[in-house]
């Protein structure tokens, strides 16, 4: 048995194709929608990521300029290039390029972000939001990927029992909750949890997202398994790998998301879609 391949390309083009058309009838009344990317130093994960956001606004019709920081920047310094964007009329959602330098206070840089521009759900206000199930909060653009994923291809999650891997606040957290508000039952798993694979395979769905590469192999899955996969790594031969051992567990589970071509794909566009949100919240 060979897995289905949940691949992300046909969701991203879906959400991106709603997010241009309402974009295209704001063009015509003389309105553009604009994002903000704000990265701190070179990091190749950022640039990449940046390149993609950009090429993805671009296909929605909006606006997406770059500011770049040195790595050596102050946290006064980038609290002061947030303030400004908060301040632009022009300017319609955020995007804070992460993990920061680690002289930066994080915390501070996140309460700097107003949250009706927040598209990356950064600021504890947003994430308050997000946690409360409010129809205007702006979700995480990774999270809001998987979710998206599992719409599409008709995951059920009412009822369900999913494991989540990792409990960071950018992934793990976020999308727990997220579960948890769709009726989910959610177990959330960590670097001390124990008999790891016993609790993955009595899941339905496991969403991986710890940072290690082909973590994840077959004793971990059934043959019922749903598998979503955030991870991006490099394996030992410097390929981009994810945190499941595709090869390993393709052929034993029910579903399964790619890497490349999963979940990274998708996040662009939720993105597009938080800022075409966050621009009507801030012209209503």
């Amino acid at each position: 048995m060979q897995a289905r391949e949940l691949r992300g390309q046909s969701v991203a083009e879906n959400i991106a194709e709603e997010v241009k058309k309402h974009v295209a009838k704001m063009k015509q009344e003389g309105m553009q929608p604009t994002l903000s990317m704000i990265r701190v130093g070179d990091r190749i994960e950022d640039m990449a990521y940046e390149r993609s956001a950009q090429r993805r606004m671009e296909l929605c019709g909006i606006c997406a300029q770059s500011e770049v920081l040195k790595s050596d920047v102050t946290t006064k310094q980038l609290i002061r290039v947030i303030k400004q964007n908060n301040e632009a009329k022009n300017v319609n959602g955020i995007l804070l390029f992460q993990p920061l330098p680690a002289h930066i206070d994080m915390e501070a840089v996140k309460e700097a972000i107003d949250p009706v521009k927040d598209v990356d759900c950064n600021n504890p206000l947003s994430s308050a939001r997000m946690y409360l199930d409010d129809e205007e909060a702006l979700i995480p653009a990774t999270p809001g990927a998987v979710m998206e994923i599992l719409k599409h291809y008709d995951i059920a999650l009412e009822g369900t029992n999913v494991a989540v891997l990792g409990r960071s606040m950018i992934v793990g957290k976020p999308l727990a909750m997220m579960l948890l508000n769709q009726n989910a039952t959610v177990t959330m798993c960590h670097s001390k949890t124990k008999n790891l694979a016993k609790i993955c395979q009595e899941a339905d769905v496991i969403v991986s997202c710890i940072g290690k590469p082909k973590f994840i192999t077959e004793e971990y899955v059934t043959p019922e398994s749903v598998v979503i996969d955030v991870g991006i790594n490099l394996d030992k031969n410097n390929k981009l790998c994810g945190d499941v051992d595709y090869a390993r567990v393709a052929p034993v589970v029910r579903a399964i998301t790619p890497v490349p071509g999963g979940v990274g794909s998708v996040t662009t566009s939720v993105l597009a879609q938080n800022l075409l949100k966050a621009f009507h919240m801030q012209n209503r």
